[in-house]
């Protein structure tokens, strides 16, 4: 075997031991089920969309001074051919099943489309906004580089570090979206809190928000992405040099996303995001810098579909 074609070395365990929270999301359970969390990890459900918005690369090159310039954003053009970044906030809602423990999480990750300079030479140039989203890029080179990932389960903040050394911390979540079993709902309600705020279903005020974020109905008809596999970037430390390590994966989406680009006036004026007062993790601070008043210029939407189907009870007599 040539030593280019040797498998990539993982950086981190592949099984490592986690404490499951049977059921609960919070901090405060007080039992426990000791369990081995390996990889690959296996999604039971997943509802998720991902809001776009191009920014000036200058503000989002203070993100990739961390290394030794291991990660670059991939340069876009606007539509009067400046230079652009991409952004993405990504709101997720899934569950995972690990024997005796349900896992429930809800999630975001804020990311900036970008690759790898290792591989620089395979990275295609000049494909639009519409191509990446849609999965033109075959190499799968090009994605997305995590910059902050809250989320609302202590396992899953656990497990992002272990795994991938995801930029992850503990966050509280105020959500309404479309679902199957609540049809009536067609828009995307998300508002994410930090761990201090004591009361995130009905705060006096922003001070521990980290972001609010209305999508609104998506009533035009979508075209249906291919993005899978996406590619994932952060960094590794690794506690022996205290080194950061360039770490690499891909997520497997095993349906296609419904992708909408370009959004009809109504909706990007409609579509809104909000930072909020919190300085937890300077999340906040983060996407007023990056996205502030920006019109979002692209949403995708992925939905698993439903393992089994139950009916309404019916008279039998």
């Amino acid at each position: 075997m040539s030593k280019h074609n040797k498998p990539p070395k993982p950086l981190l365990w592949n099984e490592t031991g986690i404490d499951f929270h049977p059921q609960v999301s919070t901090r405060d359970m007080k039992h426990s089920v000791s369990t081995t969390a390996a990889m690959p990890f296996y999604y039971a459900s997943f509802v998720g969309v991902w809001v776009y918005w191009l920014t000036d690369l200058d503000k989002v090159k203070p993100h990739f001074d961390r290394g030794e310039g291991d990660f670059r954003p991939y340069v876009f053009m606007d539509d009067d051919d400046n230079e652009k970044a991409l952004v993405a906030i990504n709101f997720q809602t899934y569950t995972d099943h690990a024997g005796m423990a349900l896992g429930v999480v809800n999630e975001v990750e804020f990311n900036i489309c970008a690759y790898p300079t290792a591989d620089e030479r395979r990275v295609p140039r000049g494909l639009s906004v519409d191509q990446f989203l849609m999965g033109i890029d075959q190499t799968k080179r090009i994605g997305l580089f995590r910059i902050h990932v809250p989320a609302d389960n202590t396992i899953a903040v656990a497990a992002g570090k272990a795994f991938f050394g995801e930029p992850k911390f503990f966050a509280q979540f105020n959500y309404t979206v479309p679902a199957f079993n609540n049809q009536a709902q067609k828009t995307w309600e998300i508002n994410v809190y930090d761990e201090n705020e004591p009361n995130p279903m009905n705060p006096e005020n922003d001070h521990h928000l980290l972001f609010s974020m209305h999508v609104p109905e998506l009533d035009m008809a979508p075209r249906y992405a291919n993005t899978s596999p996406l590619a994932l970037y952060t960094y590794v430390k690794d506690e022996s040099t205290g080194e950061d390590i360039p770490n690499g994966s891909h997520w497997q989406m095993l349906l296609p996303m419904a992708h909408y680009h370009p959004l009809p006036p109504d909706v990007v004026s409609e579509l809104t995001i909000t930072a909020g007062g919190s300085q937890v993790e300077h999340m906040a601070d983060d996407i007023r810098t990056l996205i502030g008043d920006q019109p979002a210029v692209a949403v995708q939407v992925f939905r698993s579909n439903p393992a089994c189907i139950e009916g309404a009870a019916y008279d039998v007599r």
